[in-house]
């Protein structure tokens, strides 16, 4: 195609194909932004981490319980593997899931109780 052939074309574009440019230079915009966010924003405060880490300590999380409040070899908890429960956590109060959870992965915490043994004390 040569310039003029270009230029030919450009000019009978209609201007639907305008407006989807404009779009796309605006979803460019908003992943610039995200980009250059302070790395803290939209990841939860350490109470809303406490009040995760309670959560899954407790009957509806992890379900830590010992036999023997004075043998630590008894204590027991039921974990799939996943960050399920802490996802589902972050979505009811309305946190940002996916920044939550990679940061919690960077922190060790790949799966929920991992998220108390090794994200707790280091958010």
């Amino acid at each position: 195609m040569t310039s003029m052939e270009c230029d030919e074309r450009v000019k009978s574009m209609e201007p639907v194909e305008i407006v989807i440019l404009d779009e796309q230079r605006d979803r460019r915009a908003e992943t610039l932004a995200l980009v250059h966010e302070e790395p803290t924003s939209g990841l939860m405060t350490r109470e809303q981490l406490d009040e995760l880490v309670a959560f899954l300590e407790g009957p509806n999380g992890c379900d830590f319980r010992m036999s023997d409040p004075d043998d630590i070899k008894t204590l027991r908890w039921t974990c799939d593997g996943t960050l399920a429960k802490t996802e589902r956590w972050l979505h009811a109060h309305g946190l940002d899931v996916r920044r939550n959870t990679s940061r919690l992965q960077e922190l060790g915490g790949h799966c929920d109780c991992e998220v108390i043994w090794n994200v707790a004390d280091r958010w």
